[in-house]
């Protein structure tokens, strides 16, 4: 059979000061969240065979990649890019609410389109964008994990294009979005939208709650600018960083019951 690329959805997330998190404790939080994601992966490999994509996890030190591309022999008339990338980034922002709940901030870059993945690895044009756009000190920058700029925008459109606004305006005050646009033109995953939907999210018996949440990363914003308080660059990330937290609440109507989520073999 010959080799070429596929279509692939990719994140890279780089946790955020795990240099000041010197502990044995601290560190095994990052790697027991990370491997933990294989694991479950694999459970739900098992328990839903008639999902058509497949998703990959590769971690190092306070590192990740995540790539999500279609099981073989998926026929191409069931095959929708823009949704793959879209469940990418949704099962993504469940994984950071317990990484920010475990003390840290995340950064990461999102491309979508040709990589190479077999037993041994994975390569291609697509991890080399993702990796560029978290690690570039002009794009990524703040705690959030940033679209390629064609993606994002198409993510976007497409975002508001699937919404049912008579419905949703019934359940919510103002319609919860996955994908953000930031004032500097870049598009980016809102981590909150779970919680700005449910309120709270279980993951087996652990609960995190909105409220939670948002008290943790209050957390890791104050004790990191108590640290660095004479570094710009750093108390800039953190001024972001309280922004976007501050515009995440609940945003279901007064009188109905938040929809509770429970993520499967988690």
């Amino acid at each position: 059979m010959s080799k070429s690329y596929q279509t692939t959805a990719v994140i890279f997330l780089d946790i955020m000061g795990t240099k000041d998190r010197t502990t044995f404790d601290e560190k095994y939080a990052v790697h027991q969240i990370f491997h933990e994601e294989v694991k479950n992966n694999e459970a739900r490999k098992a328990t839903t065979p008639h999902v058509i994509h497949t998703r990959i996890l590769r971690s190092f030190s306070d590192c990740a990649f995540i790539l999500y591309t279609y099981k073989e022999g998926i026929q191409n008339n069931r095959k929708d890019d823009l949704n793959l990338m879209y469940i990418a980034l949704y099962n993504t922002s469940l994984s950071i609410i317990r990484i920010v709940n475990s003390g840290f901030l995340v950064r990461g870059g999102a491309c979508l389109g040709d990589a190479f993945i077999d037993s041994l690895g994975f390569f291609g044009p697509t991890i080399e964008d993702a990796y560029d756009l978290e690690s570039s000190k002009t794009k990524a920058i703040y705690p959030r994990i940033i679209l390629s700029e064609e993606l994002g925008r198409r993510l976007y459109d497409w975002e508001r294009s699937k919404e049912m606004d008579e419905t949703a305006s019934l359940l919510f005050t103002s319609i919860p979005r996955l994908i953000l646009k930031d004032e500097d033109g870049w598009y980016y995953l809102n981590i909150f939208y779970q919680l700005e939907m449910s309120g709270s999210l279980h993951f087996g018996t652990i609960e995190y709650t909105l409220d939670a949440t948002i008290e943790a990363v209050g957390a890791v914003i104050l004790r990191t600018e108590q640290k660095h308080h004479g570094n710009t660059c750093i108390m800039r990330k953190m001024n972001w960083m309280r922004k976007f937290t501050a515009n995440a609440t609940l945003k279901t109507k007064s009188g109905i019951s938040p929809i509770r989520t429970f993520v499967v073999g988690e």
